[in-house]
């Protein structure tokens, strides 16, 4: 955690808008109970997330547009729709006013309901300033013959950085060496950042239970906020994904969710254990590099080494979701 007499000024460490239009990541499916409110804050916005008792899930903003009480603080889920606990309006699933005590006709009132998602088991949601339809949707993972991506609730953190460090840091090939001891910078083959998705191969090797290994990693980038990483090692024919998911929560701080599922073996046992090494393993790598993230500025203009990876190609491709 960050002592707050070493912060420095927001505006001092990034001059990028904090709120990049794409998806992003507020609940897993699973955890979201049939008639259960969740109050989620993304891009500086309040919204709750509910399911109904027919199992649709809806995500609104959260204030009544009657008298501005907050849906998710006392508010009931009932058949289809939200009630406010302030002056009981009911909405609907898709925000409209269906139902105001006491007189024949609802008042014409609408609460914002927000594009929404399910990928992988994540519900996500779209954000963009115009507030218009979503310009793509996620590509889910194919799981066949892979375990289903296992979340913990410890494998979610919440930073003060900016979500376009979370890129940057992928394409950043020589921080593996000082950050997470890889013996090398490796390369980088298959970049393309020529639509939504970013893409690009990393070829490294590093030490494992005393043995160097080739790691050859395979990711894509849904736009700054969903993160899919294959690995494949191998010397130990091991191959795994992580599922990565950063959100903005305010202008300040992100949160950073990961998932991870391994290639099944046909035994269920070892699946289990090698889920149980894997996960601390790879929770230790991404938390070393949190120090950095939350204390670095950024510097608009670089001066770059040519082992730094391709990281104003990555800047270029990431423009296109400021609005």
């Amino acid at each position: 955690m960050i002592k707050n007499n070493l912060l420095q000024s927001w505006e001092e460490r990034y001059q990028l808008p904090s709120f990049p239009k794409g998806w992003y990541a507020v609940a897993w499916e699973t955890h979201i109970n049939e008639k259960d409110i969740i109050n989620v804050n993304l891009c500086g916005q309040k919204l709750v997330v509910f399911k109904t008792e027919s199992g649709e899930v809806s995500v609104l903003s959260a204030h009544c547009p009657h008298l501005g009480a907050h849906l998710g603080y006392g508010g009931v889920v009932e058949k289809d729709r939200i009630r406010c606990p302030f002056h009981s309006w009911e909405f609907g699933t898709c925000g409209k006013c269906v139902k105001t005590p006491f007189i024949n006709k609802p008042v014409k009132a609408t609460v914002r309901k927000w594009y929404h998602q399910v990928a992988n088991g994540m519900l996500l949601v779209w954000y963009s300033q115009d507030k218009k339809e979503p310009d793509w949707f996620v590509d889910e993972v194919d799981t066949a013959g892979w375990t289903l991506p296992i979340f913990h609730e410890e494998n979610t953190w919440r930073l003060r950085t900016h979500i376009q460090e979370v890129a940057e840091n992928g394409v950043d090939t020589h921080h593996f060496v000082s950050v997470h001891n890889a013996q090398e910078p490796g390369t980088l083959a298959n970049v393309d950042f020529s639509t939504h998705v970013g893409k690009w191969v990393s070829h490294s090797n590093t030490l494992m239970m005393g043995e160097q290994v080739s790691v050859v990693a395979t990711l894509a980038l849904q736009g700054l906020g969903v993160e899919h990483v294959y690995v494949n090692i191998p010397e130990k024919s091991l191959e795994f994904r992580t599922y990565i998911y950063i959100t903005p929560v305010d202008k300040e701080y992100i949160d950073i969710r990961m998932a991870i599922s391994v290639k099944c073996t046909g035994r269920e046992g070892k699946d289990k254990t090698l889920l149980r090494i894997l996960t601390p393993k790879l929770t230790n790598e991404i938390k070393q590099d949190f120090d950095i993230w939350e204390h670095k500025i950024y510097h608009e203009k670089p001066r770059l080494s040519p082992t730094d990876g391709p990281i104003h190609a990555l800047r270029c491709w990431a423009n296109q979701f400021y609005e």
